[in-house]
């Protein structure tokens, strides 16, 4: 009894599963996705009901579950229904009479995976519309008997239990229009010759997951293929050879079979072919235009492709990711388990002599060894990828022939390191092309690689992603691609670097897109002005925290008749006050009309702190703008109380120090002054000593004391400019006074009460202003023989001699003519005034410097 309620309670949470999951199913309109949804049992129609919420359905996935069975009436409650999925399932349609009948609108249908009868002629009846078919195959080489009912089938599919194919398997489908065939069954191993003979109609055969099926065996199922078919698909045969360690060398013979076909399109994909010989390949496929061999173990790949140079037609060469290690990406081939079908199967076995021993070859690295390589390309040739062959070296000289139509040239993933002398387009190609060198291990190109004459020219885009660039842009620049004057696209993301120097893109005019993502550049330099057609630049995961003023004013002048693209997402931006043009810059261009940037509102930067997200820039840069307001205010009052704190010391300091402030200048001046003299001393040389004005009443005291005072010094002569014994006799007084001034170092004047009154005096005194505003040194000496009381109360005293005497030293003629000392002063200041000669001074006991003369010794 307890195992019967456990029995019943099983049941009923399984049927409560399905039923839940059944509600879950992914729905969107009129299309119903309930694959993998843990539908089991018998599928009637209240049950589908449930599932399909009574609504009108075009398409149903009922894949990948574990339904056991169907009735008459399950898609009577789906009339519309235009595509269905059953595959994978257990439905056993031997106990199902018509189960599709109701589906008249049905046009795609995969029932594979699941157990089909051989002797149901009605399985297919009432579907009327039906152009595709996907279905298992009756072991060992016949297909469902109920398909030659489908009057408009186009495409069938078989996908299981075919063990061979004879020229029995499509005699039925004799009628049928039939213009696509895929079988994947995964335990052929024979396919007759003429097999597919019967199909007039066929355009496209696929034989698709064949580990059984040796290539080389398929050289006979070609035989009697219609003009009709234009496209023959071969992925993943022959896949034990993978564990015997043997290659798959395919001749041309292979292709003979095909020289009735008018095949455009031919893959050849994931086979583990290691070796081709296509020299004469063009006479059995003449009109091929697509040739991909991917995902095999080819080697010597230069050469292939001169081996096929003869296609004349050929616009697409695939060759890329050769020698890998990963083989039949389906199902696990090793786990299949043919044995029954195998035992009841009378095919041949396969031929094993189709087959060599795998050769000892390392990579493609042989065929780019040589110092220059010479590839012919077939003239109609548009794209040519080479990417991830795995011919990791250095190219060198490579010279590419018969490429005017090249348009893609991939040599994506080779672990080449160097891009050496030179890349020549020996016939250049029409069209820009685009060279793919993306995911090498490039550290280097040469300067001449990009050769001027043919390659740089003719690329358009360069696509050098995911190299190691970095080091040689900061050393070179753009050098090593400087030539390259018509590029449009250039890639260089991800290549470390960190600097980029400015012209790195100069001379490229052309170019539009400008990708320098997933490096670690912290300053953007770039000349806008030289590219304004420029519509792309991604900086994306950089160290950039902003651009500069002078890139942003740039950009702002040069984008006018197009938008400009910048993408910065990833990097670490600065949101601060030395930012906040930038910020600005950024929100202003919020609109993208002129500036669009990427992903804008999911830009972060750092504030605070913290990092916040760029949805509400606005806010952020109100609070940066108050930040910095409140910081402007900080730094103007520290800096206004720092000046007048340091105005107030200073002032302190001067007043305690004037005096020795005072003197220190004074002392810089004369200085500067008695340098400046002296210098003139030894450039120019005067005539004489001193020009003497006086009063005419005054000479007697010129005569009897200022001459034997300054002339009569034997030791230091002097000499003095007299006007009534040095003036030249006919020569207009007024000359005669400025050239004897002029030609005088010193201008004395003997002021008294006469001196006052005289008009020529006073004329005197304004020349030798003149003089010594011209020669910029004061030369004007006052000598006052009358007490200078008397003289500055003098009612002829001019203000220019009242300045004089105020700002000037003058000299006092004592008032004693008995007072030796005073006399003695009196003319030991005025010779030094006049610049005595030091060599020839004599020293008195008190050290002053005087020349002793008859009028002093006679009154000593």
């Amino acid at each position: 009894m307890a195992k019967m309620w456990i029995y019943w309670t099983l049941m009923f949470l399984l049927w409560t599963m399905s039923e839940v999951q059944a509600k879950i199913c992914q729905q969107h309109s009129n299309v119903l996705n309930c694959s993998n949804s843990m539908i089991n049992g018998s599928l009637n129609v209240d049950k589908l009901k449930n599932i399909t919420e009574r609504k009108i359905l075009t398409f149903l996935d009922l894949s990948w579950n574990t339904i056991t069975s169907i009735s008459k009436e399950t898609f009577t409650c789906v009339p519309k229904l235009q595509i269905l999925y059953l595959s994978h399932n257990q439905i056993d349609f031997s106990t199902t009479y018509n189960p599709f009948k109701s589906l008249e609108y049905l046009e795609r249908l995969d029932i594979s995976n699941n157990i089909i009868p051989n002797d149901d002629h009605r399985l297919f009846e009432g579907l009327p519309k039906l152009s595709s078919l996907t279905t298992d195959g009756l072991p060992p080489s016949s297909l469902p008997p109920g398909i030659v009912s489908l009057p408009l089938l186009r495409q069938l599919t078989v996908k299981r239990n075919l063990v061979s194919i004879s020229n029995r398997t499509f005699q039925d489908l004799e009628t049928l229009q039939l213009e696509h065939l895929t079988i994947t069954s995964s335990c052929l191993k024979h396919i007759e010759a003429g097999a597919f003979k019967m199909l007039s109609h066929l355009k496209r055969l696929e034989l698709h997951d064949m580990p059984f099926l040796r290539l080389s065996s398929l050289a006979n199922a070609w035989t009697c293929l219609g003009h009709s078919v234009q496209s023959l698909s071969l992925w993943r045969v022959g896949g034990l050879t993978r564990s015997l360690m043997e290659s798959v060398v395919v001749e041309e013979e292979f292709f003979r079979g095909l020289i009735n076909t008018n095949i455009t399109k031919l893959e050849m994909n994931d086979n583990y072919i290691t070796l081709m010989h296509l020299t004469n390949i063009w006479k059995y496929i003449p009109n091929l235009e697509y040739f991909s061999l991917a995902y095999n173990s080819l080697v010597h790949l230069f050469p292939l492709a001169n081996s096929i140079r003869n296609l004349t037609k050929l616009k697409y060469l695939d060759a890329s990711h050769q020698y890998r290690t990963s083989y039949m990406t389906g199902p696990d081939f090793h786990t299949i388990d043919c044995g029954e079908l195998f035992k009841n199967s009378s095919s041949p076995e396969p031929n094993q002599q189709s087959h060599k021993q795998l050769p000892k070859f390392e990579t493609n690295i042989s065929d780019a060894n040589s110092d220059s390589l010479h590839i012919y390309y077939p003239r109609s040739l548009e794209y040519y990828n080479m990417s991830f062959a795995l011919f990791h070296t250095t190219l060198y000289k490579l010279y590419l022939y018969q490429a005017e139509n090249l348009k893609v040239f991939n040599i994506a993933g080779n672990q080449i390191k160097v891009l050496g002398s030179k890349l020549v387009f020996v016939d250049t190609p029409k069209h820009g092309l685009t060279m793919d060198a993306s995911q090498n291990e490039i550290s280097a190109i040469s300067r001449g690689f990009f050769d001027k004459n043919s390659t740089a020219n003719v690329i358009e885009r360069l696509l050098l992603r995911a190299n190691r660039l970095g080091k040689i842009l900061a050393e070179m620049g753009c050098e090593c691609i400087r030539n390259l004057i018509n590029l449009k696209h250039l890639d260089l993301s991800d290549n470390r670097i960190k600097v980029l120097p400015d012209g790195t893109f100069k001379g490229m005019k052309l170019l539009e897109t400008i990708n320098v993502a997933d490096n670690s550049i912290r300053n953007f330099h770039l000349s806008i002005a030289n590219h304004k057609l420029l519509k792309h630049i991604d900086i994306s995961n950089n160290l950039v925290q902003q651009f500069e003023t002078g890139i942003m004013d740039a950009i702002d002048l040069s984008v006018k008749e197009h938008i400009l693209t910048i993408n910065l997402i990833g990097n670490p931006l600065v949101c601060s006050c030395h930012t906040l043009k930038f910020l600005r810059w950024v929100w202003r261009h919020r609109d993208g009309k002129k500036i669009l940037f990427e992903h804008l509102d999911n830009y972060t930067c750092t504030y605070g702190g913290e990092t916040v997200h760029w949805k509400k820039l606005n806010k952020i840069i109100t609070g940066i703008q108050s930040q910095c307001d409140k910081n402007l205010y900080i730094k103007v009052g520290s800096a206004l109380t720092a000046f007048v704190v340091f105005v107030l010391a200073l002032s302190i300091f001067i007043y305690r120090h004037k005096w020795d402030i005072k003197f220190w200048l004074i002392g810089r001046v004369i200085d500067r002054k008695a340098k400046r003299d002296e210098a003139e001393h030894q450039r120019v040389k005067y005539k004489y000593d001193a020009f003497v004005s006086y009063h005419q009443n005054d000479i007697e005291w010129v005569k009897g004391v200022l001459l034997p005072q300054i002339e009569g010094c034997k030791e230091d002569p002097m000499r003095l400019c007299l006007h009534h014994r040095d003036f030249e006799v006919g020569v207009p007084i007024e000359e005669n006074i400025v050239q004897s001034i002029k030609h005088s170092r010193k201008t004395l004047l003997v002021v008294s009460g006469r001196f006052l009154t005289s008009h020529w005096c006073h004329f005197e005194i304004q020349m030798a202003r003149m003089k010594s505003f011209d020669i910029g040194r004061n030369v004007i000496m006052p000598i006052l023989i009358e007490p200078a009381t008397e003289i500055m109360k003098h009612p002829d005293l001019s203000n220019t001699l009242l300045n004089i005497l105020k700002k000037r030293t003058y000299l006092q003629w004592p008032n004693d003519p008995s007072d030796i000392p005073a006399i003695l002063v009196f003319r030991d200041s005025l010779r030094r005034a006049l610049r005595c000669s030091a060599s020839k001074r004599i020293r008195c006991e008190c050290g002053r410097s005087v020349c002793p003369s008859p009028m002093m010794n006679a009154r000593l």
